[in-house]
């Protein structure tokens, strides 16, 4: 957030659960991609290497700066289907 508040107001990029667990802020830091929410700057910013590079992720359509269409990823993962299905009915109480 500090580019964003400090040094481009304008910049866009996605951020939701902040726990590595939605995928909503993947992009490319310094040619790897990574979830921004699990990057510290600590770890990419080692010793002399100070400059760290974001890019949107690759063979998406960028619609602004690190923002991404995600609806091509999102049609592959419904596809597969990559949750429990379950024909009987649902129970009074959840299952745990």
């Amino acid at each position: 957030h500090r580019v964003k508040w400090e040094i481009d107001g304008t910049l866009a990029f996605r951020r939701s659960c902040a726990h590595g667990v939605c995928g909503s802020d993947a992009m490319r830091i310094n040619g790897v991609n990574m979830l921004a929410c699990k990057a510290l700057v600590k770890d990419i910013a080692r010793g002399d290497k100070v400059r760290i590079q974001i890019e949107p992720i690759l063979g998406l359509k960028v619609e602004k700066d690190l923002i991404v269409d995600m609806e091509p990823f999102m049609e592959h993962y419904r596809s597969v289907m990559p949750y429990f299905v379950n024909d009987e009915p649902e129970p009074e109480r959840e299952r745990l």
